[in-house]
């Protein structure tokens, strides 16, 4: 049990898979005298090759043992999940012939397992006859591999973590040139709704936000509930979320409302909304505000021809009921000359 526990301890702390697989193998080796060993790891779909050794003598050809193995010692061990020991390896009739070139006179294949699945193969070989291994040694070389597997499953782990990075970093970086050049304010905010009044927290704003709202965006994530004191006081409780619930279920939210500028003037923006839930009481919200302000002035003007119009229209309405009044009045007063 003692060395058990070394032999744990040893592999465990080791982060570097090559390292994990070079100790696991120098311990397996001097433990049972072995004379080489090799890993077997999938390589693509229902293939497994040799891609470590170890104890190879000078001169070895290892691009042969590197290729897919077919229905060797190995294979069966990876499909099986059970121990092979090969006492008389040149006569075995699943024998690996580079191996069998090499010399090998016996091996033990052992499985590499992560819990129950199977990610490898471990091999140890003999160049001479060798008795099999006891019950004691067959143990401690089946916990080396479940070492290595583990090693290797963390080696994996952290190579998807690395590609993730990666990726986020690529997408980060195409989001943010879109966000650099948008005419409009994007930005990702987090709501929490459970107050009376709405506090933001974890905003993400675009550059876009300075050329548009003359505050820096380094400012505004710092501060994100100074958003609420940059909206028209009178505009504020028609954006705020809690006087508008309804919107939480629907998902969406156009706003139109007024701005100050940090100049001190105020313009129009359309806001436009989607909301996702991000945990109780809170929701992740993603926005764009446009400038919207000479859309506004446009209606502004049309609005005012418009009601000029109706005036127009109303007075030359009026100047028409007078004209036939008056028309009607002048036959009367005909018809009574007439009469």
């Amino acid at each position: 049990m003692n060395l058990l526990a070394q032999v744990i301890e040893a592999l465990s702390l080791e982060m570097d898979f090559e390292k994990v697989c070079r100790r696991a193998t120098q311990i397996a080796m001097e433990m049972i005298g072995a004379d080489v060993s090799a890993l077997a790891l999938p390589a693509g779909a229902d293939t497994l090759t040799y891609q470590y050794f170890w104890g190879l003598p000078e001169g070895a050809d290892v691009e042969s043992m590197s290729r897919p193995v077919g229905l060797g010692a190995a294979r069966h061990v990876f499909g099986s999940g059970q121990p092979i020991h090969v006492p008389d390896y040149p006569n075995y009739q699943y024998a690996f012939p580079p191996f069998v070139k090499l010399g090998l006179d016996s091996g033990l294949a052992v499985p590499v397992m992560i819990g129950e699945d199977i990610a490898g193969v471990f091999s140890l070989g003999w160049l001479r006859p060798v008795a099999p291994p006891t019950e004691e040694q067959m143990a401690l070389i089946e916990v080396i591999a479940r070492q290595v597997g583990i090693a290797y499953h963390r080696m994996n782990l952290m190579r998807e973590v690395s590609d993730s990075q990666v990726h986020t970093a690529a997408l980060n970086e195409r989001m943010s040139r879109v966000m650099a050049v948008s005419p409009a304010i994007i930005y990702s905010v987090t709501v929490d709704v459970s107050g009376p009044q709405p506090c933001l927290r974890n905003l993400l704003v675009g550059d876009s936000v300075e050329s548009i709202l003359g505050y820096s965006k380094e400012m505004l994530s710092a501060q994100p509930n100074v958003w609420y004191q940059l909206v028209h006081p009178e505009d504020l409780p028609q954006i705020t979320l809690s006087n508008n619930l309804h919107v939480l279920a629907e998902g969406y939210f156009n706003r139109v409302y007024r701005m100050r500028h940090s100049a001190g003037h105020y313009f129009w923006v359309q806001d436009n909304i989607r909301l996702f839930p991000a945990g109780k009481n809170q929701y992740e919200a993603v926005g764009l505000i446009m400038d919207i302000t000479e859309r506004k002035a446009a209606e502004a003007e049309l609005r005012q021809h418009r009601d000029h119009l109706e005036e127009l229209v109303a007075e030359q309405t009026e100047d028409l009921r007078s004209a036939k009044n008056a028309a009607e009045q002048l036959a009367l007063f005909r018809r009574l000359l007439s009469g």
